[in-house]
This record gives structure tokens, C-alpha cells and sequence, in this order.
């Protein structure tokens, strides 16, 4: 079977081919002079980095260090055989900075060169900018105390803050000289919109400030913490009468007829609410009746745990109205040794006190005789044993009012065992 021969005619009439026929014409005459006349070809690569590192042994000798919030990226131009151009990667491409003209701290201008990591061969290659401006400085380290400002918080009426406590005691700053040689102080200050009704811990960012109070911008300071967590107590206030109380009061001794005057007679103190709203007074301390003459007494205003004394006073002064008040020197016969306990028999020892100050209305005190004071010892808590002690008496003048002995007395006694 005979094949059909082919009819040029016919195709060459054809649009289509002839269409086909000149695209591919087209395509070997250019590759023909691609390949034989023009083997040559340009290429950019965008975005890579400018390393520093070719000269950090001689920054490092220098103390310096390249300051820089972010890498610097160039474009890099190249030229030169197609099939080489094509291929190139970025991370082929070494731009590296000329630091020959570095020598101290400051800013300068450096040229930029650029080299291919495989060795191959360019007809160019160079970067633009061809020059960068870069800053140059030591990193030192500053350690700085944390300290909280509240002033931007807000809270009701009757309340104050009490003594806030931050979770960052110091905070340690490091980076270029010049930027950490600004730095006077590190400062926290929470807010909270609407401000605080309760005690609360507010979490916020550490401020850096100059000697001004300005704040110095941290784009190249790092910190060895960047937030702090402050308790900020909300505290009620509350105006406490003062009030003192009394030890070893004497036995049927009328305190409400003792005249004395407090320095101060209420205090505006803050506490937490839960306490104070229970609170009705504030005792300062005790005045024992052994110590009581005629003299003031001086008690340091210590608040309880939490509180705070919102008007500055440190003491409070009791001063004894002495007016009407006169002094003797008594001896106290009748010994008294009251709650025996069962199984032993106590016999004092001491016949008598001699030498007792006795303070009283002066009234009183002109028909005081020794016969109207009484010493009482009290053994109930006492832990007996066979042989001769001692103990403190209460003194006092029963039934006779405003009356009592200042001083300390000890009373011996002899104990046996009974069967």
C-alpha cells in the first residue's frame, strides 16, 4: 500500500501552519544567537543581609559592637554567564562591611562588598547601596532598683493605699553606653481604668528614665525584666479613740475616779477592712499599778499588722493628774496567803513590809493607818515544793478608795507537805 505523498500546497494554504511554522523559526533563531552570539545576563537579589562578622575580632579588641535593631538587607546586582547568574541563591551571597575606618564609638559610614560563598565567577557583582551608615558602641550592663508609681491609680473616698509590694526588686539593663549612660532609674506604674476597690495585683511594663524623669527609649536596651507584678493594698480609714489600760489594779480601787490625760486622744489610722471595722479603740499599752506614781508614761504607737497611722505621731504621752494627790511611807503588817493548794501548809516568813509608798487622795491619806493595807499573795498558779520562796504581793488599801502603793514587794514563806 502506497503512502500518500505530502502536498506543500496544501499546507502552506493552511494558516495554522504556517503560524506554527513561523513560532518555531522564531524560536531557533533565538536560540541560536542566544547561544552562539549572547551568553551573557543580568540578575538582582533583593533582601540580603550585611554581615559584620569578617571584623569582630576587631571590634572586639575595641570593645565595640554593632548597634542594630534589625538586619540591614541590600540588594545585590550581578552579571555575567547565563547559566551561572541563573543559579544563584540568596545564601550564596557573603555582603560584608568594611570596618578599617572604625575606631571608636560613634556613627559611621561603611562601604559594602559582596563575594559568592562557591567561588564562582561574575562580570559584576555589587550591592546597593553600596554604603551604609551604622552606629558603633560598647555594651555595658547597669543594675537599677525597682520603684513603684501609683499616682495614676484611683480609689473611693475613706480608703488610702497601704505599703504596695513589687515582685521585681532590681532590674539589670544592658546595651549600647551611650544609651544606658541616660538611664537614672527604673520605674513601674500601674493603672487600672476605672481604679482599684479592693487590694489587688496589677501586672505592667518597667519604665526606664533619665535624671529628668523623662523616659529613655529601649529599642537597643535589653532588660533582665520587662514587667513587674505590684500588690497595691487598698486600706480603709478610721478615727480609734486612744485608750490605755491598767495592770495589777488594787482591790477595790475606783480606776474611773484615776484622773490622767493622753496626748493625743484619737488617731486616723487605714487597715484592712475586714479588721477594722471591728475595731471600736485603740489601746496603746498597759500602766501596772506597781510602776504608778506621779509621773508620765510614754508608749510607742505600734499599729497591728496591716495598718498604717495616717497622722505621724510615733508616741502618746499619760500624764497622772496628780492634783489632790499626796504620797507617805507605810509598812504593810497583815500578810495575806490566799489559794492554798490542797496537800500543803504555807506560813509567811515576812512579818512585814516596811517602806511602802502609798499614793492617795489626800483627804484619804490623812486618816490612813497601816492597819488599813493588806499585802495578798496568790498561789494559784504557783508550783509548791517543801522549804522556804517567795512571791510578789499586791498591796492595797480595801475599801478605802482612791488609794494604792507604788513599788514592787516580795513576801517569803515557808511550805510542808501535809498527809
Amino acid at each position: 500500500m502506497k503512502m500518500p505523498k505530502l502536498n506543500f500546497k496544501v499546507l502552506f494554504d493552511n494558516d495554522k501552519f504556517l503560524w506554527f511554522l513561523s513560532f518555531l523559526f522564531a524560536f531557533m533563531l533565538w536560540f541560536t544567537v542566544v547561544n552562539t552570539i549572547d551568553t551573557t545576563a543580568d540578575r538582582s537579589i533583593t533582601n540580603v543581609p550585611v554581615s559584620f562578622d569578617s571584623s569582630s575580632e576587631s571590634l572586639e579588641a575595641m570593645g565595640l559592637d554593632v548597634v542594630l535593631d534589625e538586619p540591614i538587607m541590600v540588594k545585590v546586582d550581578m552579571s555575567g554567564e547565563r547559566s551561572v547568574v541563573a543559579n544563584v541563591d540568596r545564601q550564596d551571597l557573603l555582603v560584608q562591611a568594611d570596618l578599617t575606618g572604625v575606631t571608636s564609638a560613634g556613627e559611621y559610614t561603611v562601604h559594602l562588598s559582596v563575594t559568592d560563598r562557591l567561588g564562582r565567577d561574575f562580570d559584576n557583582l555589587s550591592t546597593t547601596p553600596k554604603e551604609v551608615t551604622v552606629r558603633f558602641d560598647r555594651t555595658v550592663k547597669k543594675t537599677l532598683s525597682v520603684t513603684v508609681d501609683l499616682s495614676r491609680l484611683t480609689y473611693p473616698d475613706g480608703y488610702v493605699i497601704g505599703d504596695d509590694y513589687v515582685n521585681v526588686q532590681s532590674v539589670t539593663i544592658s546595651g549600647p553606653e551611650s544609651d544606658v549612660s541616660k538611664v537614672a532609674s527604673c520605674v513601674v506604674r500601674p493603672e487600672k481604668a476605672g481604679g482599684i476597690t479592693k487590694t489587688e495585683v496589677l501586672t505592667t511594663d518597667l519604665i526606664l528614665l533619665d535624671a529628668e524623669g523623662n523616659e529613655v527609649p529601649s529599642d537597643y536596651i535589653t532588660m533582665s525584666s520587662d514587667t513587674a507584678s505590684v500588690t497595691v493594698p487598698l486600706l480603709k480609714t478610721k478615727r480609734l479613740p486612744i485608750t490605755v489600760d491598767f495592770l495589777n489594779v488594787p482591790e477595790d480601787f475606783p480606776l474611773d475616779e484615776l484622773r490622767y490625760t493622753l496626748s493625743k486622744e484619737d488617731l486616723l489610722v487605714a487597715g484592712p477592712e475586714s479588721s477594722i471595722n471591728s475595731m471600736t479603740e485603740l489601746s496603746v499599752g498597759y500602766i501596772d499599778f506597781r510602776d504608778l506614781d506621779s509621773g508620765e508614761y510614754n508608749f510607742n504607737l505600734n499599729l497591728p499588722a496591716g495598718f498604717i497611722n495616717l497622722e505621724g505621731d510615733e508616741s502618746i504621752t499619760v500624764s497622772i493628774d496628780t492634783t489632790g494627790i499626796i504620797s507617805r511611807t507605810m509598812s504593810v503588817s497583815e500578810i495575806r496567803l490566799e489559794n492554798v493548794p490542797d496537800g500543803y501548809t504555807v506560813t509567811p516568813v515576812t512579818t512585814a513590809i516596811r517602806d511602802v509608798t502609798v499614793y492617795g487622795r489626800s483627804d484619804i491619806m490623812e486618816t490612813l493607818t497601816e492597819e488599813d493595807l493588806v499585802a495578798v499573795v496568790d498561789l494559784s498558779d504557783m508550783d509548791l515544793s517543801e522549804g522556804t520562796s517567795s512571791a510578789i504581793a499586791n498591796l492595797s488599801a480595801p475599801g478605802k478608795g482612791l488609794v494604792w502603793c507604788s513599788g514592787t514587794y516580795r513576801v517569803q514563806f515557808s511550805v510542808q507537805e501535809t498527809d
